[in-house]
């Protein structure tokens, strides 16, 4: 079964196009929207994030957060946290076990024992 998330997108980019409307009003203004977003992004807690009006389990998706956010560096700190999201989800993948630091993705299918990070050339093992 396919579990279907109420689309915040819709009904708040629906309200930016149609501020004149006396009829729709929106709980939480995009200037809102844009806050809140920014700072759930700088809190590393966007991957998660829901609506903030208490118990609506709609969640912003990546079209609404780049429509509200402005930010170049903050795009790219979503955009980093989605990354990250995804390679942790992905039992196939992981970083680079450089303690130094490297920004690789590593396929762990591909890699045997003594395989170099093509980036950096740190050996890992799996």
């Amino acid at each position: 079964a396919i579990h279907r998330r109420p689309r915040v997108d819709a009904v708040f980019l629906r309200a930016a196009s149609a501020k004149s409307s006396a009829t729709f009003k929106p709980c939480h203004p995009l200037s809102c929207w844009n806050e809140y977003l920014t700072t759930r992004i700088e809190q590393n807690l966007i991957l998660n994030c829901t609506c903030p009006i208490s118990d609506c389990p709609a969640q912003p998706t990546t079209a609404f957060i780049r429509s509200i956010i402005s930010s170049k560096e903050v795009i790219a700190k979503y955009e980093k946290a989605l990354l990250r999201g995804y390679v942790e989800c992905c039992s196939n993948l992981t970083w680079c076990t450089n303690p130094q630091g490297c920004d690789q993705i590593l396929c762990k299918e591909g890699l045997c024992y003594g395989e170099a990070c093509s980036k950096c050339s740190w050996i890992s093992c799996f």
